[in-house]
């Protein structure tokens, strides 16, 4: 029996079999006994008759296809040994099988046809000319940081009688909403918070309820707009509204007395905490310039491969997206109370335009999920239990999802979640390879000033410190659903 493997240019892995007659010879043998063990032969039981007169009776065309079920069978079983280690195949679709007959040679040949995943010629990985640059922290930076910690010790503090409500107000509201004289359902509100300039409401119904006062009673006129609901689309509406409170929002001023309170930073004084915010941001611009040298470097390697990619592959990718999307919307209209048509009507959206969406992407993400694989076989990174355990201990969220793994093995959920810890490590490991081998390169120009030389730029990996957040994760890192392999 002699097997050859080859991929095809699009994306098939096809087996052949060759069987001579020692290999099926057996197999006829035993067709014949099973057949004629079930023939039915006059003045015998069922079964009982002599092999050589019950064998009469039997068909020819029984016993080749008897044959050839128990050769298939029994190829089957050991098929895929001696395949290239750089070829997988993908069970998205069963893999078929053709018979062949050779007279002259006596020779019968089992062709199959895989799926196969995707096949990676890897381009140059080394010695690449990454140009990402590094950002500078500035003072705006420092004190966008400040202001969003005083928007989160922000009081929501309600306003005397007599003030007028002005944008980023919240006004609580009663309000009876009409369609051609009639309340519509949906149009009531009872206690509403509404923060004015936020679009929360169709139109202009927000900007007309600037300058109103608690106790206040105002018409609001707006017409609901082409891609809403169908009841409702295209017609004028009429509310009206009672202003039942105004409430400002307060924030505290930027000084030491805000920094003595944020638990975020725990400084004791404006400066030091603009100090804190600054070592923040540097380290964070650290970790982030790594991801986008990373990036790069993945993307000059991905421009430089070869990769085959099956086409039901991506079809499938394509399919898992749109139905992911669909249950998404599912889920949320039932919670909202609406139909999935109106739905599509409110977001100028539908299913057409989501398959548009979802097929956008999916055969490059393949692709970038291919050549990730690759890289770390390529590079011998593999992801052992001492490595998960040291991870649990640097990050609590790790922790807690291998504690949930342990206890509970065959939970698929648990699994999928220690997977993709498995692959963030993967990826940590390939960026710090890839990112020693592709330095940045920087021009200066020499001291003389007539000549410019290039100068890579020493990486020194981020400081590394104990974390609850889940981590960040490269589109490199990410798994496809058509790509998807049991990872141990």
């Amino acid at each position: 029996m002699q097997k050859t493997f080859k991929v095809t240019d699009e994306g098939y892995l096809i087996v052949t079999v060759d069987c001579g007659k020692e290999d099926y010879q057996p197999f006829v043998l035993k067709a014949q006994q099973l057949l004629a063990e079930n023939v039915q032969v006059k003045g015998f039981r069922k079964g009982k008759a002599p092999f050589a007169e019950a064998i009469k009776y039997v068909k020819v065309e029984d016993i080749y296809n008897k044959m050839i079920n128990l050769l298939v069978k029994s190829v089957n079983k050991s098929l895929l040994e001696g395949a290239p280690s750089n070829v997988g195949v993908s069970l998205i679709v069963q893999p078929s099988v053709s018979v062949r007959y050779d007279e002259k040679k006596d020779i019968y040949t089992l062709v199959y046809q895989y799926v196969s995943t995707p096949t990676v010629t890897l381009g140059k990985t080394k010695g690449l000319k990454v140009t990402a640059k590094k950002k500078s922290i500035t003072s705006k930076d420092i004190d966008e940081v400040l202001e969003g910690l005083s928007k989160e010790q922000g009081v929501i503090s309600e306003k005397e009688d007599g003030y007028k409500a002005q944008l980023g107000d919240i006004v609580s509201i009663d309000a009876i909403g009409y369609v051609d004289n009639h309340s519509f359902e949906g149009g009531n509100l009872k206690n509403y918070e509404l923060e004015l300039g936020t679009h929360t409401f169709v139109g202009d119904f927000e900007d007309q309820l600037v300058g109103v006062c608690a106790g206040d009673e105002k018409g609001v006129d707006i017409v609901f707009p082409e891609n809403y609901i169908a009841d409702l689309a295209n017609k004028p509406a009429h509310f009206d509204v009672k202003v039942l409170s105004v409430k400002s929002k307060v924030y505290p001023k930027i000084d030491d007395e805000l920094a003595k309170s944020d638990t975020t930073y725990n400084a004791s004084s404006l400066k030091e905490l603009k100090e804190k915010i600054k070592e923040s941001l540097v380290k964070k611009e650290e970790q982030e310039y790594s991801i986008r040298m990373f990036n790069e470097i993945i993307d000059l390697i991905t421009k430089d491969s070869k990769v085959v990619i099956n086409s039901m592959l991506v079809d499938y990718e394509i399919n898992a997206r749109v139905a992911q999307r669909l249950n998404e919307i599912r889920k949320l209209c039932y919670k909202v109370g609406v139909s999935i048509n109106d739905y599509y009507k409110l977001t100028n959206t539908s299913e057409d335009a989501i398959r548009v969406e979802s097929s956008a992407t999916a055969e490059e993400d393949i692709k970038r999920v291919a050549i990730f694989d690759e890289l770390c076989i390529a590079n011998g990174i593999t992801i052992t239990n001492e490595d998960l355990d040291n991870a649990a201990k640097e990050n609590s969220y790790y922790a807690s999802v291998l504690d949930d793994y342990r206890k509970n093995p065959t939970n698929s959920s648990s699994r999928a979640a220690v997977n993709n810890i498995i692959r963030q490590l993967s990826n940590n490991k390939l960026m710090e390879i890839l990112l020693k081998d592709n330095p940045v390169v920087s021009k200066v120009k020499a001291e003389d000033g007539a000549e410019v030389k290039e100068v890579a730029e020493e990486k020194k990996p981020a400081a590394k410190k104990a974390s609850t957040a889940k981590p960040k994760t490269s589109s490199t890192a990410k798994k496809t659903t058509a790509s998807k392999k049991e990872e141990k």
